[in-house]
């Protein structure tokens, strides 16, 4: 069993509400609270795994990780990939934030990549590759 900390369901959800704001603008799709929770609970076990896996001391959340792997959950819960969209979106809004950013034909490409997921997987990055592109434009010293 695992135990949930208060602060990683609360970050989490933040992010998850950054995202389904986006969702709404974007795509018109309004996410419920039990959608968001139902998600949130899912990318947290995916997380302890992860962590597991690795063996690895985390010592904040990753808005990077919970964007990129909260694509899968939300793919899944709406049985649309265009909600990939909203999520690069977000994920770039918060490399913004740091002061880098993408040109838009980069976002264009990691959409096209990310769409191909599952699909032609050798042209795919998933949802890890989708992760470690911004995790490593969010860390580049400049």
């Amino acid at each position: 069993m695992i135990q949930v900390h208060k602060r990683e369901v609360k970050v989490t959800t933040w992010i998850l509400n950054e995202i389904a704001q986006n969702i709404e603008i974007i795509l018109n799709i309004k996410l419920t609270p039990s959608q968001i929770k139902k998600i949130t609970l899912k990318i947290i076990s995916h997380y302890y795994k992860h962590k597991k896996e690795y063996q690895i001391c985390v010592s904040d959340i990753d808005p990077y990780k919970f964007c990129a792997w909260s694509s899968e959950c939300l793919i899944d819960e709406l049985n649309d990939k265009k909600v990939i969209v909203p999520i690069i979106v977000t994920m770039h809004n918060f490399l913004k934030k740091e002061k880098r950013k993408f040109e838009i034909p980069y976002l264009q490409y990691i959409l096209k990549m990310y769409l191909n997921d599952k699909k032609v997987d050798e042209f795919a990055i998933g949802k890890n590759g989708l992760y470690m592109t911004f995790s490593s434009a969010s860390n580049i010293k400049i």
